[in-house]
This record gives structure tokens, sequence and C-alpha cells, in this order.
């Protein structure tokens, strides 16, 4: 225990995929609260297009792993991606895969996540190259959310729009060229990495 440190000094805590569990989904809106209740400052989250080009929240390219069948709560058979489905086919064939059958909920839009992320007081991290998820955020939290991401174009664009946190995701081939990008962005930015080598 450390006496009379503030708040502002402390490590900044964010959810990955929000505070999920086998009951509660990963990237779902109750993920959302359960990261604010549990006192996390932000949560990080994954933006894809389906067909017809709604913005939903689901980190793999196919729904296999995360979601089941809506109508027996079976397996799902054969790779299906978000990008071969319309909204509708996502949202009425397929749920979010939960040990409770209330947490069995549809995969949830861009738009219904970051308003439970205002609600709550969360600052959302979009780990997207979505430039249009970029303005969505941007109209619902203001400059409070992040850009995550290592499209270099995507970067510049979220720049234009918004003065929010950017964090450029490098790798080892790529760590050299945040000493270019970072400055030519300004404002509050940052790297991020999973990858020591890059760090």
């Amino acid at each position: 225990f450390v006496a009379n440190v503030y708040a502002e000094e402390l490590p900044k805590m964010f959810a990955h995929r929000g505070c999920w569990s086998r009951i509660v989904p990963e990237n779902s809106i109750p993920a959302v609260g359960r990261a604010a209740r549990h006192g996390y400052m932000g949560i990080e989250c994954d933006v894809k297009y389906t067909k017809d080009g709604k913005m939903v929240i689901m980190h793999d390219r196919t729904i296999n792993r995360t979601c089941r069948n809506a109508d027996n709560y079976s397996r799902i058979k054969g790779k299906v991606k978000v990008a071969d489905l319309t909204f509708n086919e996502l949202r009425e064939n397929y749920v979010l895969e939960s040990y409770n059958p209330e947490y069995r909920t549809p995969v949830p839009t861009l738009e219904e996540l970051l308003k439970e992320c205002k609600k709550h007081n969360i600052v959302p991290m979009l780990h997207s190259k979505i430039v249009e998820s970029y303005k969505l955020a941007q109209k619902i939290m203001g400059n409070n959310w992040i850009c995550f991401t290592n499209d270099l174009e995507a970067v510049k664009e979220c720049r234009k729009i918004s003065k929010c946190l950017i964090l450029y995701s490098i790798n080892p081939k790529t760590a050299e060229t945040a000493f270019e990008v970072l400055p030519q962005l300004g404002g509050k930015v940052g790297v991020s990495s999973m990858q020591r080598e890059a760090l």
C-alpha cells in the first residue's frame, strides 16, 4: 500500500475485449458494465464490417469461436465469416456463447457498445482500421476514446477528425516507423505492442 498516491498517477487498466468470462461474453454489452464495476478505466474492442456495411463488435474474422446458432444453441458448422453475413443474418441467426442463457445475446453494433461505454464512463479503445468507426466514436464519445491500429493511413485520418489518444501498433518490422509517424500526428500519441523486440 502506498499512501498519498493520486489516481492520475496510477496505471490505467483496460479490459481486453471487455471484462469477460465463460458467463459474460467477450466484446459484449454486459462486458462493458462489468468492466466498470471492477474499476477498469476502459475496454479494448474490435470492429468488423458485415456484408452490408454495418459495424459490429467482433475480434475474429469468423464467428465460430464466440457464437452459437440462435435457434438451438448448437455449434456452428463450417467457417462463417462476419463479412459474409448481412447484419440481419448475424443478429437473427446467431448469439454470443455463454454458460448462462441470459447472456446469449446478439453480436452488438459499434454504436450500441459506444453508448454503453458512455453510460458507464468507460473509455473505448477501438482496435480498428475502419475510419467510419472513428467518426462514430468521435460523435458519441467526443475525444474520450482511443484509436488503436497499425494502419498508417487510418491513424492519419483519425487525427484529422479527433484529438483522441492514438496508439500506433508496432511489431519488430514497423517499430522504426513510429519515430516518423508519431511526430506527424501530434497531440496525444503512443505506441503499443505485445512483442518485446518491437518495444
